[in-house]
């Protein structure tokens, strides 16, 4: 991860003009990331959104349905198997949510599909300044990648797959052939190149904004504005300080009549001992209180207050950047949170955030594809920070009425492929069998009360009896 500095004008200029400063915005959003705590936290919520609840759905390439005895066939249970292999090996929530960081920060994210021996699959970073997006395909962007970054000092090509160091074999050998060599490739700046296309296979690159292949940081818009934020802090340390700080002017009194001096300078006391009074009356006041003398006919204490409408420029300026990011109350800090903006906010949140879930459901389905033979799963991902509850509370309703789907387990954040194993272990170690029904006052009672409303549901009276605990009258 590197950091650059910019000038205001420099930012302006690659906001203006993206496409050809790439590699410098995400810099610049680096820089944002570690100066300014709000552009921070954005990301942070932003990355931490998604749960990555995973649902796979059986099916046939020629669309035939699956049957009961089907799902009892060697060929089924040899698919599922690897299915189950591959969640095992793969850690959804680890690898995703490191790429969704990255997705946010930068908006591209170039990856190495790393097996190991032992079964492990994860994601390992290649550079952003060595990579290019150039093709496109049913399942999302390709890229090619120059491999003169492995001749770089302190780069060792050991500390990536074998996939890339096949790749590397093969593009040292068209350097030294001079094979597919384009010194004039764009951006090469003299510097040798050998790019080779990478295939789903061994690499893939997720993107935040899939409607054109370009990377540009998601809050590009807002660069301009959270650059300012140092300016507007230097601004309100000048003006807190000229609030606290307070002049005393005195007049110099002249000769009353009119003798012993001309008209232009007739003063009581020469300029040179009212010097004098002057610096011993300073020595005599605190910090932030200045005295001064001046031949006018008046005498005033002045001061730098802040009048009851002044307002802190600096959090005119936050208050701004939050709204156009489209931040609730809640999340940015501000004083007043109000429950119909905030259940809004949650669910358009949320619901953007969730159209990035094809990407990673292309990429696991890709994966399975390769895995299974006769019968192919399809993977869904769902969930927010925000519907846990409701999804839970869905999937309870549904088992009432006799709907048993993958909700069950995805919304409780169990996989389906561990399903089996979570519930056979119970059942093994007598879980079940030790859980009594705790009887109380309330299940005892012939008389119900109204069942509780989600937090979406409440009013902002009602968010404020609960939060009060207002109802207990215990």
């Amino acid at each position: 991860m590197k950091s650059a500095g910019f000038t205001f004008e420099q930012i302006h200029q690659m906001v203006a003009e993206p496409q050809y400063y790439e590699l410098e915005l995400r810099l610049l959003s680096f820089r944002l990331y570690n100066e300014v705590m709000m552009y921070k936290n954005l990301i942070r919520f932003w990355s931490s959104l998604l749960e990555f609840a995973s649902e796979p759905i059986p099916y046939k390439k020629d669309g035939s349905e699956i049957t009961l005895s089907d799902m009892q066939s060697k060929a089924y249970k040899r698919d599922f198997k690897a299915v189950s292999k591959f969640f095992t090996d793969f850690n959804v929530k680890k690898e995703f949510s490191k790429v969704l960081w990255n997705m946010c920060m930068y908006d591209t994210y170039y990856t190495s599909i790393r097996e190991e021996p032992d079964g492990h699959i994860w994601l390992q970073e290649l550079p952003a300044s060595h990579s290019i997006i150039d093709a496109v395909a049913y399942f999302g962007y390709m890229f090619s990648f120059d491999f003169s970054y492995f001749w770089n000092p302190g780069v060792n090509i050991d500390g990536y797959s074998d996939k890339m160091k096949a790749l590397f074999n093969e593009a040292r050998n068209m350097r030294e052939s001079g094979d597919y060599y384009n010194p004039n490739y764009p951006n090469r700046n003299g510097k040798f190149c050998c790019w080779l296309p990478l295939m789903p296979d061994e690499a893939w690159v997720f993107k935040f904004n899939q409607e054109f292949a370009g990377a540009v940081p998601p809050l590009l818009g807002m660069m301009m504005d959270y650059a300012k934020l140092d300016k507007f802090k230097k601004l309100g340390e000048i003006k807190d300080e000229l609030e606290a700080y307070k002049v005393v002017v005195a007049t110099v009194p002249r000769l009353t009549n009119n003798k012993g001096g001309n008209r232009v300078d007739n003063f009581s006391i020469s300029a040179k001992e009212v010097g004098k009074f002057v610096a011993q009356i300073k020595s005599t006041f605190p910090d932030g209180v200045d005295f001064k003398a001046a031949p006018l006919e008046d005498f005033k204490l002045l001061d730098f207050s802040p009048n009851s409408k002044d307002s802190d420029i600096v959090n005119q300026a936050l208050n701004s950047i939050a709204k156009q990011s489209g931040l609730s109350p809640a999340i940015s800090l501000t004083d007043h949170v109000n429950m119909a903006s905030a259940s809004i906010f949650r669910a358009v949140t949320g619901a953007e955030m969730s159209k990035l879930y094809s990407q990673f459901e292309d990429f696991l389905n890709y994966q399975l594809d390769k895995r299974t033979k006769t019968y192919k799963f399809k993977i869904k991902l769902v969930g927010t920070i925000f519907d846990k509850e409701e999804r839970i509370k869905q999937s309870n309703e549904d088992m009432t009425k006799g709907l048993i789907t993958p909700q069950i387990f995805s919304s409780r954040n169990i996989q389906i492929t561990d399903s089996v194993n979570t519930v056979n272990m119970m059942y093994n170690l007598g879980v079940p069998e030790m859980f009594r029904p705790v009887q109380i006052s309330s299940t005892m009672s012939s008389s119900t009360g109204r069942p509780e409303k989600s937090e979406g549901e409440l009013s902002d009276s009602g968010a404020n009896t609960r939060t009060a605990d207002g109802n207990n009258n215990s």
